[in-house]
């Protein structure tokens, strides 16, 4: 279980890192104006960038137990340790 904590944590890392270099990248992709060759050029170096730093790899997860499943995203809880804090008060 630790070590997909520590994928996800790593693939979090990787999006804040690329973000903002994806997020160019694809607007100048889809501008207009741009030559084939240019638009090439911008797909080979969004391909350079890690798969991994894609905000879809990214699962949002329990920050206790991991569970991936029934995990409110306002708390990163998942139901089962919101039920059981919940209940103690």
């Amino acid at each position: 279980m630790k070590s997909v904590l520590e994928r996800d944590k790593k693939r979090r890392n990787l999006y804040k890192k690329y973000e903002m270099r994806r997020l160019i990248l694809k607007s100048l992709l889809y501008s207009d104006g741009l030559k084939e060759y240019e638009k090439n050029f911008i797909q080979y170096l969004l391909k350079r960038i890690p798969r991994d730093s894609s905000l879809v790899r990214i699962r949002n997860r329990c920050i206790l137990t991991g569970r991936g499943r029934g995990v409110f995203t306002k708390f990163r809880l998942s139901r089962i340790m919101l039920k059981h804090y919940g209940l103690q008060g």
